[in-house]
């Protein structure tokens, strides 16, 4: 139960969630093989988010082991994300996203737990996801006065 409180927002960062600029969590996975299949899927998927609809925040929350990847795989992208090792910056970073692209997994439940007052989940086993829908609903919850139409 102690982690439940470590991942739901409390009243202040609720506020904060839709006050930001908005976070999206960018979750790939922990071994080399599903940053092999999904990081670029999920770099274009931010892009093309970011193109539509202005800037938004990303954190990758990670392990030790992926943080020199991370940083070298991710350096190209429209805005570079924030990599964050630390369990304290991770649960920050849950509880004040709006949205997230997740590789299947555990921490698959851990976001369950954060959303208590909605985070939009994408959750990918093998990377076989359509693009396009993707963007647009995450770009829904990113920016809420935006429709797909747009």
């Amino acid at each position: 139960m102690e982690i439940v409180s470590q991942l739901r927002p409390n009243e202040q960062e609720t506020l904060r969630r839709w006050g930001d600029l908005p976070l999206l969590l960018v979750l790939p996975g922990s071994r080399s093989s599903e940053i092999n299949r999904l990081l670029d899927i999920f770099a274009k998927t931010v892009d093309a988010v970011q193109k539509a609809f202005g800037p938004i925040e990303v954190v990758i929350p990670t392990v030790p082991h992926l943080v020199d990847r991370l940083r070298k795989e991710t350096s190209r992208w429209i805005s570079q994300p924030r990599i964050v090792v630390d369990a304290g910056e991770k649960h920050a970073a849950f509880r004040r996203a709006r949205a997230a692209l997740v590789k299947s997994g555990t921490v698959t439940l851990e976001l369950a737990v954060a959303i208590a007052h909605f985070l939009a989940t994408v959750v990918t086993k093998n990377g076989a996801l359509t693009f396009s829908p993707i963007t647009a609903s995450i770009s829904s919850v990113l920016r809420p006065s935006c429709t797909s139409a747009r």
